[in-house]
């Protein structure tokens, strides 16, 4: 791990769950800011949580939804930048969320080289780890991946994520910080 990845790893603070006091993770715009949450929710599959498979560490392990248990596999931090974009670090590893281009894969990876979490726009973060809120309400958001522009999907509990063409009405699509 970089040095500034574990010191980006390190500032991450803890914020409170939906309908919490603060609702700090909850704004429609992250911004460039940094927080973290014990899960991040499926509107489609509410008692199913975004989970990093077996709380892997490898480059290339996949993620997709389980049943909500609040364990290190679904605590969720997340970085915002200028431009509405931000990176998530579901899991332990301090590995973000990656979208292999090629294959449609969701899976988590080493940030790239030069990634500055600090830096406006994430320094050399590659789009394809860059996330964008394509529709937000309520909390609630449609995230886009930056180098398709196709939006994140739960395939249901106990499958892997997958991305699809967005579509705010389709609630297998929507997240909840």
């Amino acid at each position: 791990m970089s040095i500034v990845r574990a010191a980006a790893v390190a500032a991450v603070t803890t914020v409170c769950l939906a309908g919490a006091a603060t609702g700090t993770a909850q704004a429609d715009g992250l911004g460039s800011s940094t927080g973290a949450t014990p899960s991040v929710s499926n509107y489609a599959y509410q008692d199913s949580s975004l989970d990093v498979q077996a709380n892997g560490q490898a480059d290339g392990t996949r993620v997709g939804t389980y049943g909500t248990n609040y364990s290190g596999a679904q605590s969720v931090g997340w970085y915002g930048f200028d431009g509405d974009t931000f990176a998530l670090l579901p899991g332990t590893s301090g590995k973000v969320l990656d979208l292999d281009v090629a294959s449609g894969t969701v899976q988590i990876w080493d940030a790239g080289p030069g990634t500055d979490f600090n830096a406006a726009n994430g320094g050399a973060l590659p789009a394809n780890q860059r996330w964008h809120k394509y529709y937000s309400n309520n909390g609630w958001s449609v995230l886009q991946n930056v180098a398709t522009g196709q939006c994140l999907k739960s395939n249901g509990p106990g499958t892997y994520l997958s991305v699809a063409a967005c579509n705010p009405s389709d609630f297998s699509q929507v997240w909840h910080f």
